[in-house]
């Protein structure tokens, strides 16, 4: 491909090409006096309009326009000759992107789009990343974001919307239901609302990775069951709360089945048991004074299981002093959070190790029973030796009959 001279009559802005459709005036007169005084030190880049004679141009909008100020002033004849390199239009939006990237910066709106289009051309999105240097998800990202309602990326467009509420938007690619949620927020809410607030009103409330639930079940389990997910890109791989479970009903249905298992395994022998898929839901949480307590022996660990507490102490210091040393530098509070999360979930294994390893004498299984909940972390809390209102008064005549 060479360098040729055409008349600036000849050629127009494309609009199916050009991928700079968000237009400033600022700077273009300044850009005039430049080409009038210097020439077109750069060439335009063009393809063949569906005109016989006639070329669109595909990058150089701004140093057409700078141009055109130039003849309507009448320092230039409509026909001076400009420089232009003619590409095939299947790469005119390539170039068009191209340019508008690494020069000028595109605005954001106008680059979605303009991805967007080149993926419905024909062109991978690995081809796009690698062109344009950028990772496959950004890409991604941004078709995602020029899919989003027409009306919300013009409201993007005249700074209405914020970027961050725009990549909210993307949790659905339902439009419909996207302009139903905006057109329910006043002008205060669209500047002020949290996208994690908005994500929750576009999905319904729908569960995330980090429930409770999800936690216990287990993403594998779920999805196996026919659960389906659907991921935020714009959060980080390990950002559970990114990842949205569809099926609740499904969730529910594993996590109660899994949840009865286990009420089976540990109530063997117990008056009764009783399951909750909440602490909410548990009304001998907390220690409830509606409910009495008996109490059993301390027990022997095995070896097994002595080994394992060694383990979990071992790794809960080490996660204590992390802590102190993140508190003493003023650290991340984000980091420590998630060590404290970590550390009570080991601190709580620990203890229904040691607290299965009581003895508890069949007197006090006759009288009593056990209770488990789902925790906030999805595992199991398990108390034992719970005596249920209706039982007190047996539980009592029974200790006072036996002396203890």
């Amino acid at each position: 491909m060479t360098i040729t001279y055409i008349p600036l009559s000849k050629i127009s802005l494309s609009k199916e090409y050009q991928s700079r459709k968000t237009v400033s005036e600022a700077g273009i007169v300044e850009l005039a006096e430049e080409i009038h005084a210097e020439g077109l030190l750069q060439n335009l880049v063009v393809v063949k309009s569906k005109k016989r004679g006639h070329f669109e141009a595909v990058a150089g909008g701004r140093r057409y326009r700078a141009m055109q100020r130039i003849v309507s002033d009448g320092r230039w004849p409509k026909d001076h000759p400009v420089p232009v390199l003619e590409v095939p239009a299947k790469k005119g939006l390539g170039n068009s992107i191209a340019e508008n990237v690494y020069r000028e910066p595109l605005h954001p709106a106008d680059e979605f789009e303009a991805f967007a289009e080149l993926i419905a051309q024909g062109e991978s999105v690995e081809d796009v990343a690698a062109r344009f240097r950028v990772t496959p998800n950004v890409v991604k990202g941004r078709m995602k974001l020029a899919n989003v309602a027409p009306e919300l990326l013009q409201a993007y467009r005249n700074n209405e919307l914020s970027l961050q509420l725009l990549m909210a938007f993307t949790i659905t690619d339902d439009q419909v239901r996207q302009m139903e949620v905006w057109n329910q927020m006043d002008v205060w809410d669209r500047k002020n609302t949290q996208p994690s607030q908005l994500r929750k009103q576009l999905t319904n409330q729908a569960a995330t990775a980090n429930h409770p639930l999800a936690r216990f079940v287990g993403l594998d389990a779920y999805t196996a069951a026919g659960g389906q997910i659907y991921r935020d890109l714009f959060s980080g791989e390990d950002d559970l709360q990114g990842i949205y479970l569809q099926h609740f009903d499904i969730l529910q249905s594993l996590a109660e089945a899994k949840l009865q298992a286990e009420v089976d395994r540990v109530g063997e022998g117990w008056a009764w048991t009783q399951g909750a898929l909440s602490q909410q839901d548990a009304p001998w949480a907390g220690y409830s004074n509606k409910f009495g307590r008996v109490y059993a022996k301390e027990g022997k660990l095995t070896k097994a299981h002595a080994k394992q507490v060694k383990e979990l102490t071992a790794r809960i210091d080490a996660l204590s002093a992390q802590m102190d040393a993140l508190v003493d530098e003023e650290g991340d509070e984000d980091e420590w959070l998630k060590l404290e999360e970590e550390h009570d979930s080991l601190a709580a294994q620990r203890a229904q190790i040691h607290e299965a390893a009581k003895a508890w004498p069949d007197e006090a299984k006759q009288i009593s029973g056990v209770g488990v909940y789902v925790s906030h972390d999805g595992t199991l809390d398990i108390t034992y030796g719970l005596i249920r209102p209706e039982d007190r008064k047996a539980a009592q005549e029974a200790a006072q009959s036996s002396g203890e």
